[in-house]
């Protein structure tokens, strides 16, 4: 995984920002594209999604196989799985927010939500933590970039998910619309590496500051809760 890499300068603390910090990035979502030859690198089990590459890879057999079982939509095309789609959208349409590596071994990210002004934990397999840190030269505090979609409550009165903290200056309509948030690493699982600089630079640095404070908050707690890190698994935990 390591020629996948690209490097991730570490950043140092900043103040804690005034409650009037906004963002700068765009409402229509991220724009950023999927790699599906990184999200297989992390997630093997999704496999191959497109005709073109199956075909390329697989035997006269498997060939035929796959033209005469494949799903396919009113196009006549290979319908993508499910779990690829939904982590193909999220990067598209899905919020910028920032990230900080907190350990590297296993790696933990830590992701925040200024919105609710909360932070969750995504946990790495021991192998692909080793992976990961050294293709993108990863160390505490390096800056990542999350896309993520909110989660929104069914009722004003249901719980927030299970790691989801609202903090001081969370907005008040948000705690009372959303129980959380979904993210993704899109460092891991795109190469579109322009726009995700740009997504990056358009959280204020101010937000930066702030997400610092609360994921080392988050990460300093006696029950820590992590996510799973991987694509398509970084869903809240359930509650016990």
């Amino acid at each position: 995984m390591a020629e996948l890499g690209t490097k991730v300068e570490p950043v140092a603390a900043h103040a804690t920002p005034h409650s009037s910090a906004r963002r700068r990035s765009s409402a229509h979502g991220s724009g950023i594209r999927l790699s599906h030859e990184h999200l297989v690198l992390l997630r093997p089990d999704l496999g191959m999604t497109t005709p073109a590459e199956k075909l390329a890879s697989a035997g006269v057999f498997q060939w035929c196989a796959f033209l005469c079982c494949a799903p396919t939509s009113d196009t006549g095309l290979a319908v993508e799985d499910p779990q690829t789609a939904e982590i193909r959208n999220i990067l598209s349409a899905g919020q910028s927010l920032p990230a900080y590596v907190v350990q590297v071994e296993p790696l933990v990210i830590g992701v925040y939500c200024d919105v609710l002004d909360a932070a969750v934990l995504l946990r790495y397999p021991a192998q692909i933590s080793v992976s990961l840190v050294h293709g993108f030269h990863l160390q505490p505090r390096s800056r990542l970039l999350a896309i993520a979609t909110l989660s929104p409550k069914l009722r004003e009165a249901d719980e927030m998910e299970a790691d989801i903290e609202p903090g001081l200056v969370a907005n008040e309509r948000a705690i009372q619309t959303y129980a959380g948030f979904r993210p993704e690493i899109v460092n891991f699982i795109s190469t579109d590496e322009v726009r995700i600089l740009d997504c990056q630079n358009e959280i204020d640095e101010q937000i930066w500051s702030r997400a610092r404070v609360v994921i080392d908050e988050r990460a300093s707690v006696d029950d820590i809760i992590y996510r799973d890190g991987l694509p398509g698994r970084t869903f809240a935990p359930r509650r016990a």
